[in-house]
């Protein structure tokens, strides 16, 4: 366990900067960079100090072009000096916290021209993006039209689909039965499987989806039920409705 203690070292900066550090947003790698450059300039009582890219490597676990990259964020930030000579680069803090460049807050508003075209407008620059394409639109809507199709077309039919339940069953079942509750479970379960499954469940016939659908699930009922009660359900229907 880490036991990190003042007699062991530390690096004096002041209030000030602290307090500034905290009002400003530095992204998550360019943040690495300016506390590895801290610490090797006031942690050793330097202003500035030669750093290269392998010591930016070894100090923050961060790869070589990303460490490039943060570098250049902080620069643009104005939040670090840098210098080259001869001997090499220096890196320092930017002592004067007024000189620090916030990030800009980039806004990103969609205008749509009388041609169709869009135009992605973001931080004040305009820049033409291409439309979503016809086959595009198709296929970010693909995945929600078999199930609302599905859905309207057991609305419509209710009739329809006890009808070929009534044909599988072999008799006119009453509502509340045992073969009713299993048809709207069975119903249930179909949209489960379209929803899950929307490429398959794209079916052009729903009334033969649905006919096969219960087919197996009735015979599967059928199957686990008694057959006795299953004769004296059917016999009773059938003396009914003659």
């Amino acid at each position: 366990m880490a036991k990190p203690q003042l007699e062991d070292g530390y690096t004096p900066i002041a209030n000030e900067i602290m307090e500034a550090l905290s009002k400003i947003r530095i992204p998550g790698e360019a943040g690495q960079c300016l506390h590895f450059i801290i610490r090797k300039t006031y942690g050793y009582g330097k202003k500035e100090d030669w750093i290269s890219l392998s010591q930016f490597v070894d100090g923050t676990n961060l790869l070589k072009p990303t460490v490039s990259r943060a570098l250049r964020k902080l620069l643009g930030m104005n939040m670090i000096i840098k210098k080259d000579n001869a001997i090499g680069v220096t890196y320092g803090l930017q002592k004067d916290c007024d000189k620090w460049k916030p990030l800009s807050k980039k806004i990103t508003v969609i205008e749509k021209d009388n041609k169709g075209s869009t135009k992605k407008i973001i931080g004040g620059s305009t820049k033409k993006i291409p439309t979503v394409n016809r086959y595009y639109k198709r296929n970010i809507t693909k995945d929600k039209e078999p199930i609302d199709k599905f859905n309207s077309w057991v609305k419509e039919n209710q009739d329809k689909i006890y009808h070929i339940a009534f044909n599988l069953v072999g008799y006119q079942f009453k509502e509340g039965s045992d073969y009713d509750k299993m048809v709207r479970e069975e119903i249930r379960k179909m949209r489960a499987w379209i929803i899950g499954n929307p490429q398959k469940g794209n079916k052009k016939i729903w009334s033969r989806f649905i006919q096969g659908w219960l087919q197996k699930a009735i015979h599967d009922y059928q199957q686990l039920k008694n057959p006795l009660t299953n004769e004296k359900e059917k016999e009773h229907y059938s003396s009914k409705r003659k």
